[in-house]
């Protein structure tokens, strides 16, 4: 399952980030895969979550 987590902006170390991710997913479920985004509507990707994607908070 992939899960995206849109961030207003990243740090300079995106790969700081992202396996901080990996880990807390690690406590949830191995079927987890998070996908970190910015808020970027030149995304393709970001629009079509934004469009079909559910939003849990």
């Amino acid at each position: 399952m992939d899960i995206a987590v849109i961030v207003e902006r990243l740090d300079d170390d995106y790969f700081k980030d992202t396996p901080l991710l990996w880990k807390l997913r690690r406590k949830i479920s191995n079927l987890i895969e998070p996908v970190l985004l910015t808020e970027d509507m030149d995304n393709p990707l970001y629009c079509d979550i934004r469009k079909t994607g559910i939003l849990i908070q």
